[in-house]
């Protein structure tokens, strides 16, 4: 499923004009699905919640942040 909203940066830090991907805009870690930026602000934000729930996932959202495609996240 491709997610609108996920927004992409380029080398230099800024935005891209290409879309980026909810795998690269989340971690999960602990339980919790992590997304890098505001469930509220995704197109498909219900399939992605029960899609959440269906594996018992806790969510982690950042209210009013857009959402980035940073390439996942790395728990040290």
């Amino acid at each position: 499923m491709e997610v609108e909203n996920i927004k992409l940066l380029k080398k230099d830090g800024t935005e891209s004009t290409m879309q980026g991907f909810i795998g690269g805009a989340t971690l999960i870690f602990d339980n919790k699905f992590v997304l890098f930026g505001d469930i509220n602000k995704l197109e498909y934000k219900d399939e992605i919640i029960k899609h959440i729930n269906k594996y018992g996932l806790e969510l982690v959202s950042f209210d009013g942040l857009d959402v980035y495609d940073y390439g996942g996240g790395i728990v040290v």
